[in-house]
């Protein structure tokens, strides 16, 4: 139920359009960028955001598991690929991101004051009758739908800003009634069909083919059995990439390079972090005193009716936890240190430190390797014109790619047969 809460904003005809015309146009104009110049660790990516491989793991199961839910019965993997579930997936994702990135471009921006808000105000969030939120039926609904409170909040942010683009674009513009019925024939229409097989065992001995037969057939049909023309071509790939293992860098340049990014090379801390809410912030001193007095976290959250799953956020970063008060409190305690009552978006919380695992930084000699090749692929991106200007002088004197290729330094490929199309013979 709380995923499709968070899919709700774009389940509208016109949500659905908007995506629609968002993708389409940024496959028309932007199709080069989604499947090259990402990290690798991304699947796609839309202008500045990258869709990761992680997150898109994560939608991928989740889709599984609802289906397997919905349908009462496992779907499996094998399954899931053979109706295309992971291109689906995968689609959904790039328009989510091409909203993202129009609302990043907008500088549109979303409170978590405002994200708690509309969580509380939600009614698919409360418990079935209620009229108020309840924080432990919040937490019972994401750990029935394997989510974290982090994760869930993220999701409902990332959707709440999504809604605000297609809401002011689409607005509350009606379809047209004929539109909307030509979609509900589409999608509702069913018909009965009756056939017959006929294998080709029904036409019964089928006679061999005679010599007049068979020269009639080609000479009807000789364009099919042309061979292709084919030509050895020899090509000079100048790129960055070519350049790059021919561009010097010194041990200078290189080691000034990781003094300026070692952020870029290092992780950062991070912490098992525990969490128990409370409806109010009574009961959470309550707690915090009978911990001082010699209670232990789990002691609490067990006489709760909370198992150790329950209220495990896992291994974190500081910036994967939204309430930035909780965030400050987690990574403020000492290992096994627990936190006074912290009011939190859903309620009074406490939090408790498992373990930490402190802030690392490679050494230089793990990355100057991989620092030498990227500042060699930047020399070569900027020398890469001077060289073509070279090549050119050299072509203008008469000289054969391949001696070109030896008094630059480059190197050049050579396919013995191509036809028109870019195909070998076999």
């Amino acid at each position: 139920m709380v995923l499709q809460t968070l899919r709700k904003g774009a389940s509208g005809f016109i949500a659905k359009a908007f995506l629609l015309l968002l993708t389409v146009s940024f496959l028309v104009w932007g199709i080069a960028d989604v499947f090259r110049g990402q990290s690798a660790r991304a699947v796609a990516k839309v202008g500045d955001t990258e869709i990761s491989a992680d997150a898109f793991r994560q939608q991928y199961l989740d889709q599984i598991q609802q289906i397997g839910r919905r349908t009462g019965r496992p779907f499996t993997p094998e399954q899931a690929r053979a109706f295309g579930l992971d291109r689906q997936v995968l689609n959904q994702m790039v328009a989510e991101a091409t909203l993202d990135d129009t609302a990043k471009a907008l500088g549109l921006a979303i409170s978590d004051e405002e994200v708690a808000r509309a969580v509380r105000a939600n009614p698919a969030l409360r418990r079935p009758g209620a009229t108020e939120f309840d924080p432990a039926y919040f937490q019972q609904l994401l750990r029935a739908n394997n989510l974290t409170e982090p994760r869930f909040l993220a999701a409902e942010k990332q959707r709440m800003l999504r809604q605000q683009i297609a809401s002011a674009l689409g607005g509350d513009v009606a379809p047209p009634a004929v539109l909307l019925d030509a979609a509900h024939r589409y999608e509702s229409e069913q018909r009965a069909v009756a056939y017959i097989a006929v294998g080709a065992t029904a036409a019964g001995a089928v006679p061999s083919p005679t010599d007049e037969q068979l020269q009639a057939f080609f000479n009807a049909h000789k364009i099919t059995f042309r061979a292709p023309e084919y030509r050895k071509i020899t090509a000079l790939a100048l790129t960055p990439a070519a350049l790059a293992p021919w561009v010097q860098v010194a041990d200078a340049d290189v080691k000034a390079a990781y003094d300026r990014n070692t952020a870029r090379f290092g992780t950062p801390e991070r912490r098992a972090v525990q969490q128990i809410v409370f409806s109010n912030a009574d009961e959470a001193q309550q707690a915090a005193d009978k911990i001082k007095a010699g209670e232990t976290f789990d002691q609490i959250a067990a006489a709760r009716g909370l198992s150790p799953k329950d209220i495990d956020l896992g291994t974190v970063v500081r910036s994967d936890l939204i309430d930035p008060k909780i965030a400050e409190a987690a990574f403020s305690l000492p290992l096994d240190g627990t936190s006074a009552p912290i009011p939190g978006a859903f309620g009074s919380v406490l939090v408790h430190v498992t373990k930490i695992d402190p802030a690392q930084i490679q050494p230089f000699e793990q990355v100057q390797d991989v620092l030498r090749k990227e500042l060699a692929l930047d020399r070569a991106r900027r020398e890469l014109l001077d060289k073509h200007d070279s090549i050119e002088d050299e072509r203008g004197s008469g000289a054969t790619l391949a001696e070109i290729a030896q008094k630059l330094g480059l190197q050049t490929e050579t396919i013995d047969a191509v036809d028109r199309s870019g195909r070998d013979p076999t």
